[in-house]
């Protein structure tokens, strides 16, 4: 969380989104890696959590329920083909 330490969580919500492009459009097992490593690390820092609630924590969420949206529209346009 170095970058949410720093007020620049941006860079770090970038990193995120990269690493979620390179899962979905270049099918990257890498990819999935660092995505999933991040999250871990998002959810599971509890002193952010309760700094940073307001600012880095609503955008978070708010992308990882887009994310969750296209996954499920992947998902569905993929079963019926």
């Amino acid at each position: 969380m170095m970058y949410v330490r720093s007020k620049d969580y941006k860079e770090f919500l970038g990193e995120l989104q990269l690493s979620f492009v390179c899962l979905l459009i270049a099918q990257n097992y890498a990819g999935l890696i660092q995505w999933k490593n991040l999250v871990q690390l998002i959810c599971s820092c509890k002193e952010a959590l309760e700094t940073y609630a307001e600012t880095f924590y609503n955008e978070f969420f708010g992308k990882y329920i887009c994310y969750m949206y296209v996954c499920g529209a992947y998902l569905y346009l993929f079963s019926n083909s």
